[in-house]
């Protein structure tokens, strides 16, 4: 005795996940802005940006190569993890050798770049004021008191826990993004792309092939029967 099975397929839907390129554009932006601030013309405010897109671009790319790497239960939680914690972490999911920690480059000189970032985005007035005094000779006259010559040198009585303005010259843009590049590199190489080719095009914004940030990239559409 011979059974057959007759299955009769109802419906089916085609699945097709959309993603909006943000890592990768940003990545772009800041090495162009980066670039740029080796022209002449360049001044702090271009600088400025440049640091900004570098971080903005590192956090979005962490975040963005991280996610697919973890359980979907455990991403809201790292999520909210320090940004060198999250870099840590993708550097043992991808088993990198050496690994990437916080004491040693790469990963060093890219939170040195992030810590300036902070300094300015969080800026803290007092923090960041220089205090110089010189003492004066005080001479008595009739009816009170007048400063004459100085007596002694002007001294720095105060300095600014990190200087900024020197932080912000355009020769020092170039440096902040080959922190981020130079922690990008070894990640990159070692990623397992997916149906998105993130790995690839971000390498491609690296060599400065940009993509168009305007076309959203589909993954495969998936079928779902």
């Amino acid at each position: 005795m011979t059974s057959t099975l007759h299955m009769a397929i109802k419906s089916a839907t085609i699945v097709d996940t959309i993603e909006f390129p943000l890592p990768p554009w940003v990545l772009g932006l800041a090495r162009t802005l980066a670039l740029q601030c080796g022209l002449a013309e360049a001044t702090e405010g271009h600088t400025l940006i440049a640091l900004a897109l570098t971080t903005m671009a590192g956090e979005a790319i962490v975040n963005r190569l991280l996610e697919p790497l973890v359980e979907p239960t455990e991403w809201p939680f790292i999520e909210r993890a320090r940004v060198e914690e999250k870099w840590e972490l993708l550097s043992t999911k991808l088993k990198l050798e050496p690994a990437l920690v916080r004491g040693k480059a790469p990963l060093k000189d890219y939170l040195e770049t992030t810590a300036i970032r902070n300094a300015l985005t969080h800026f803290k007035d007092g923090a960041n004021r220089v205090v110089e005094e010189m003492p004066l000779e005080v001479i008595a006259k009739e009816g009170g008191y007048h400063l004459g010559a100085p007596t002694g040198p002007m001294k720095t009585t105060q300095q600014s826990r990190r200087d900024l303005r020197t932080a912000l010259q355009p020769v020092l843009a170039r440096k902040y993004f080959e922190s981020l590049e130079n922690l990008l590199l070894p990640v990159l190489k070692n990623y397992p792309d997916d149906a998105f080719k993130i790995a690839q095009r971000l390498t491609d914004e690296l060599c400065g092939k940009s993509a168009n940030p305007d076309a959203p990239t589909h993954a495969p559409p998936a079928s779902d029967s």
